[in-house]
């Protein structure tokens, strides 16, 4: 009878265990596997207040959704989580603060307009009887007309000066003392070029660049947009500025040459047009990464070699 209690009792823990550890794997496969999904609209003209931006991400089945929009000047902020709404709190709290009336407000901002103004006529007139105070003094004590005034200003004007040579002195010593050490930095980089040749010429340091590289470019293919569409047309006042911006632009034309139209214009500073964006991020993709680099002996090794060597 003991030994079928105790049997039960085991029984009955494995079954939690068990439960537990499958709660777990779920999770983490939820969390490597269940991608992050965004969608990003964006759209605006000439005037500030026409940019309208509205972002969605979404996660496991939308579990978790969150959602900012902003319109002008105004920003809202959703977030939810399960059943339970997170941030409409704060922007209803946002929102009442700024239903305070206009009227009030402008009431107030006259009120310390005039204060100021009273503020700043009291303070001349106080400035205007002491200079004055000073002056009959000067005279009082100086009847030749020689004044102490001038001879502070005379003094004042030296002091400025001197501070000023001073500053650019200091200004062009350290000028001098960066260029020496560039110089210096330079010279030490020509003379060990042989020694850095021969440690980017190892095999073992080829490898671990040449896996990194092919892991980067991966987790760029994965943060590809799924969808990009949309029309831009911008320009600046300065022709070669839009046209460097345009150069910069063709490095990704290969990614929207048939979803989204770019119109420069050479004559005018513009910006307008509208974009929409939507795309996912997997978790897998950046510990698999990490895995792949860390369990890689030659990028273990690149890495002491890169924190031993010294110029």
């Amino acid at each position: 009878m003991i030994l079928h209690i105790l049997l039960l009792v085991l029984k009955f823990i494995g079954i939690v265990i068990a439960a537990l550890l499958g709660l777990l794997i779920l999770s983490a496969c939820a969390v490597l596997f269940a991608p992050v999904k965004y969608q990003v609209w964006l759209s605006g003209c000439q005037k500030r207040d026409s940019l309208k931006v509205d972002i969605k991400i979404f996660w496991f089945l939308r579990l978790i959704a969150a959602r900012i929009r902003v319109t002008g000047k105004n920003t809202e902020v959703y977030v939810r989580a399960g059943w339970k709404t997170l941030a409409p709190a704060k922007v209803r709290e946002n929102e009442r603060i700024k239903t305070v009336p206009v009227q009030e407000k402008e009431n107030k901002i006259e009120e310390a307009e005039e204060k100021a103004e009273t503020d700043v006529e009291t303070e001349v007139h106080n400035i205007r009887r002491i200079e004055t105070s000073d002056r009959n003094t000067d005279r009082t004590k100086n009847p030749a007309g020689k004044t102490v005034t001038a001879k502070k200003r005379r003094s004042g004007l030296y002091a400025s000066v001197k501070n000023l040579w001073n500053k650019i002195t200091g200004i062009w010593e350290k000028i001098k003392y960066t260029i020496t050490r560039i110089c210096d930095k330079i010279k030490t980089v020509v003379e060990k070029k042989d020694q850095l040749t021969e440690f980017l010429a190892q095999e073992t340091h080829q490898n671990a660049f040449l896996l990194g590289f092919h892991e980067v470019k991966r987790i760029l293919c994965a943060l590809k947009p799924d969808q990009i569409r949309g029309k831009i047309r911008f320009g600046f006042s300065d022709p070669y500025l839009t046209g460097k911006t345009l150069a910069c632009l063709g490095i990704l034309y290969p990614f929207f040459e048939e979803t989204v139209e770019v119109t420069p214009e050479f004559e005018e500073a513009i910006l307008e047009g509208e974009l929409f964006i939507k795309g996912k991020i997997r978790t897998a993709t950046f510990v698999r990464t990490g895995i792949r680099l860390f369990i890689s002996r030659e990028v273990r090794q690149t890495v002491r070699d890169i924190r031993s060597f010294r110029l």
